[in-house]
């Protein structure tokens, strides 16, 4: 993994929602997720850390899904353990 990178992937949008998490497979009990909600003039961005189930880490309002998507990435680089380990081995 380059340092550009980010290795978890954004899932297809449907009904508006998109999601972005670890392996398909990994349950909201045991991994990183972040939901990425349209409004239409604005994005809600739903946080979520390995153990909390349904109950958001962090909530915000984005203006657009892109700012929501490129805040929530910053987040999780900012606090997933395993990410700072990728990013730490591709400098």
């Amino acid at each position: 993994m380059s340092a550009g990178q980010f290795p978890y992937k954004w899932s297809k949008p449907y009904c508006g929602l998109t999601h972005c998490g670890p392996a398909p497979g990994i349950g909201l009990t045991q991994g990183w997720w972040l939901t990425v909600r349209e409004f239409g003039s604005f994005a809600e961005l739903t946080c979520r850390a390995p153990g909390c189930g349904f109950s958001a880490t962090v909530e915000a309002r984005h203006s657009s899904v892109d700012e929501a998507k490129a805040a929530g990435e910053a987040w999780l680089r900012a606090n997933d353990q395993h990410l700072m380990r990728l990013q730490r081995r591709a400098q």
